[in-house]
């Protein structure tokens, strides 16, 4: 999916897709969307936001405190010293509808996103201008901390608004899929070692078909077991391939960072 945008990232080779928006040039995968997903209702996801700059759709996000929104570190990277160009809406399942939709007052990138391979340590956090008030439909999710597994082997449920088709348009209605977490190791022998670090985490099926996409980047990926964000979608190679993961950005590796970054 490429959407117009007032500025753009330069992004990683297409070995190292981030899934905003804007694909590099000469990238053509496969049509998809939040792959193999179905509709969901804001109320099953209610820390779930969409996050707008110069008027136009984005990433993802998650709400993380009353003022607090974790994404990831590609989607701003660049763009810190415009965060009254960026808005959040929230509480809604179908995007075309108003919503709420503060601003943003500050941005926090990781000071060391693209080391070692252009896409580590991707995360960031966008503070808002006014308070998000709880209910039903918008609510904070809990991070998994610093003592928390691996969770290779758990079901995880990934959300978002990603892209219908590739080339095409997003999803106006908010999609979430059902994906394993996969064994770093295993997510080496996909990517190569160098590609992978600790600070990711990698989930998908061997045979592909359900994947985050374009579009659905700085989303979350929570634990079906414990409810806790584990991840925020970052990158990958193409969309639901078979033979390649999608790669998030471990919460629990960056949670004193994600905390200190909060206010």
């Amino acid at each position: 999916m490429k959407l117009l945008v007032l500025l753009a990232v330069v992004c990683a080779a297409s070995a190292t897709t981030p899934r905003w928006p804007r694909l590099p040039e000469g990238w053509a995968p496969p049509d998809t969307k939040i792959v193999g997903g179905e509709n969901a209702d804001i109320t099953e996801y209610p820390h779930q936001v969409a996050m707008y700059f110069g008027g136009s759709f984005r990433c993802g996000g998650s709400i993380i405190g009353p003022h607090t929104i974790l994404t990831a570190a590609h989607c701003v990277s660049g763009l810190e010293n415009y965060p009254s160009s960026f808005y959040i809406k929230h509480g809604v399942t179908d995007i075309r509808n108003n919503g709420n939709t503060p601003g943003v007052r500050k941005i926090h990138t990781h000071g060391s996103y693209g080391d070692y391979n252009g896409m580590d340590n991707d995360v960031a956090t966008m503070i808002l201008s006014s308070t998000i008030s709880y209910s039903e439909t918008a609510s904070p999710i809990g991070l998994a901390g610093t003592n928390s597994g691996s969770y290779a082997g758990e079901d995880a449920m990934v959300s978002g608004w990603g892209s219908v088709r590739e080339g095409g348009y997003i999803s106006n209605i908010l999609q979430a899929v059902q994906v394993p977490v996969i064994t770093n190791a295993l997510c080496k022998k996909q990517y190569g070692s160098s590609s992978i670090t600790d600070d990711m985490l990698c989930a998908g099926y061997p045979e592909g078909g359900k994947d985050a996409c374009q579009g659905d980047s700085g989303g979350p990926m929570i634990s079906k077991n414990g409810g806790q964000q584990i991840g925020v979608v970052s990158w990958g190679r193409g969309c639901a391939r078979p033979g390649y993961a999608g790669v998030y950005a471990r919460v629990s590796t960056f949670y004193e960072w994600i905390t200190l970054h909060m206010n």
